[in-house]
């Protein structure tokens, strides 16, 4: 069984934040912002010992998370990879150190996050500070140039016929998919790869879309959640008490009852759960909790109650599911260190690290 971590990189300073932010702007500004909405309500998320790190200063950072990581049963690192038209970049210092560093010793893959760069952690969705244009084909051949580097690493995660594993966040934004994904598999195919293993991480409800990857990803919350706006009837069977917490959360909102939605992790954990498989393609996931408070303040998205008992319970179930469903037990996890939504297995004050222990034990239970 493999299980993988979403990471985010951003957890150091660089000029466009310093421009658009602050100076000094890190994901741990986010953080340390974050305030309760309601009594009860867990924030800010204050990483164990207050370690607030640098992952460009500070050369300890992804030694001592790959030993913690590979302790408590997480088999590799999925990074989110920021790359727009004219090969603009963006967070690239992390991984391209870590592509450097042989002795980080961890297999790992990247998920190409292709939105826009927008004011969206303050509210303002509209206000777009780097749009993602997607390019010719010049721009195209030098971006999977870029990637090939990574693919081409030994701890670099393949599929069961030798193909690299590259993430696309929402391929239904690129205008010109086909094209990218036909170029993209041939330039692998000519460095000696079988192709690529494309998968697509949000939910994706578009048949047409979702038959152009090798697979998709169970990204949760969103996976479950997204289901009944798009079919309630198909949520209602398949957990009638989630469904209706959905949508009268929705309903709230709308009435400008409660500015924020606000959904039972254990509710949803169990939806979650209980969703089957669809077909070979669909890749299981799970995550720790989400809370983007601190991002999105009185606007925000809370999955309240989560605890390391209701995790362990929900990753175990997920990890059968896949097992059942003749995948080895692969489950994507959301996340290693989302710090500021609300989603890390890393080690927090209140928690210490028993997220981590509950991952282990049900890596164990699963064995047996």
């Amino acid at each position: 069984m493999k299980i993988i971590a979403f990471y985010l990189p951003q957890f150091h300073t660089f000029p466009e934040n310093d421009k658009w932010w602050g100076k000094g702007f890190t994901e741990w500004t986010n953080t340390k912002k974050g305030k309760s909405n309601f009594r009860g309500h867990y924030q800010p998320h204050i990483p164990l010992n207050k370690n607030y790190y640098d992952l460009v200063k500070d050369k300890n950072v992804f030694p001592e998370q790959i030993k913690m990581a590979k302790e408590y049963g997480v088999d590799g690192f999925c990074f989110y990879h920021y790359w727009f038209a004219h090969g603009k970049k963006l967070m690239e210092k992390p991984i391209e150190r870590f592509l450097s560093d042989k002795s980080l010793n961890i297999p790992f893959c990247l998920c190409w996050a292709n939105e826009n760069w927008s004011r969206r952690w303050d509210g303002s969705e509209q206000s777009v500070l780097i749009a993602q244009d997607y390019g010719d084909e010049q721009d195209r051949k030098n971006h999977i140039q870029y990637l090939m580097e990574f693919f081409l690493d030994k701890r670099y995660l393949k599929d069961e016929n030798g193909s690299p594993i590259l993430l696309i966040y929402k391929p239904q934004l690129i205008n010109n998919l086909d094209t990218l994904l036909t170029e993209w598999r041939e330039a692998a195919i000519a460095a000696g790869f079988p192709g690529i293993c494309f998968v697509c991480q949000y939910p994706q409800n578009d048949r047409r879309i979702r038959d152009m990857f090798d697979h998709w990803i169970d990204f949760e919350p969103a996976a479950t959640t997204a289901i009944p706006g798009d079919n309630f009837l198909r949520a209602f069977r398949i957990c009638p008490k989630y469904a209706i917490e959905v949508g009268f959360a929705k309903v709230l909102q709308l009435l400008k009852i409660r500015t924020y939605k606000k959904y039972s992790y254990e509710d949803a954990a169990k939806a979650s759960s209980k969703r089957p498989i669809e077909d070979e393609k669909e890749w299981v996931g799970a995550f720790t909790g989400w809370d983007n408070t601190a991002r999105r303040g009185r606007n925000s998205i809370v999955y309240d109650g989560s605890t390391p008992e209701r995790f362990e319970k929900y990753l175990t179930t997920q990890i059968k599911k896949s097992i059942c469903a003749g995948q080895e037990g692969i489950v994507f996890i959301n996340a290693w260190n989302e710090w500021a939504e609300g989603a890390h297995l890393e080690p927090d004050e209140r928690h210490g690290l028993k997220y981590l222990e509950a991952l282990k034990k049900s890596k164990e239970l699963c064995k047996k």
